[in-house]
């Protein structure tokens, strides 16, 4: 399935039809890397000896749809284990916020592309790919948990993905994070 037609669609609808939200987070999180691809993260994890601690910081920018947002999402990471080195990143996402279960657990799920600058070539991405590079595609999946009752806090679970985008951007292979966290939205 082809999404980008469904990512850059929102860009073609008039600013003067989304509705302006002003909604801020900032998010504490930190997760393990793991040998697995970004489709066998949820069934199939192989752990890294490798992790990270990071804070991010989002802006919802508009309401695309009653359901769907578009934000704003950059990320300063510190790498630890088989690699020491910084990282950020950052992407515009989309956020679908409408679940039947929400009035018991309110949910959101969200999915960007953008990009990711490791500051030293990261370690288990050479290990696993031959190679790589300190820019590559920066693919977050991410979704939050928090009371049905109005609550500033959530809880996170991210998929931190970084790829060289099928060879487009870098070489082929990336490197993928498990991650949980905690956002406050102000």
């Amino acid at each position: 399935m082809n999404i980008r037609p469904l990512l850059f669609s929102s860009l073609l609808v008039p600013a003067s039809v989304w509705a302006s939200i002003d909604e801020s987070h900032v998010t504490l999180y930190g997760g393990q890397g793991t040998r697995s691809s970004i489709h066998e993260i949820l069934f199939q994890t192989e752990f890294e000896d490798s992790w990270f601690v990071g804070v991010g910081g989002g802006k919802t920018l508009r309401e695309i749809t009653p359901d769907l947002t578009l934000e704003a999402d950059g990320n300063v990471l510190k790498h630890m284990g088989k690699q020491d080195h910084w990282e950020v990143a950052a992407a515009p996402m989309l956020r679908w916020h409408s679940f039947p279960w929400n009035d018991t657990v309110r949910t959101t799920a969200g999915v960007g592309l953008g990009l990711s600058y490791a500051m030293h070539l990261p370690r288990i991405e050479q290990e696993k790919n031959g190679k790589s590079n300190t820019l590559l595609v920066f693919l977050p999946v991410e979704v939050t948990m928090a009371p049905a009752e109005p609550s500033p806090w959530a809880g996170v679970l991210r998929i931190h993905h970084r790829s060289g985008a099928w060879g487009v951007v870098g070489p082929r292979g990336g490197s993928n994070f498990a991650t949980a966290g905690v956002r406050y939205h102000f």
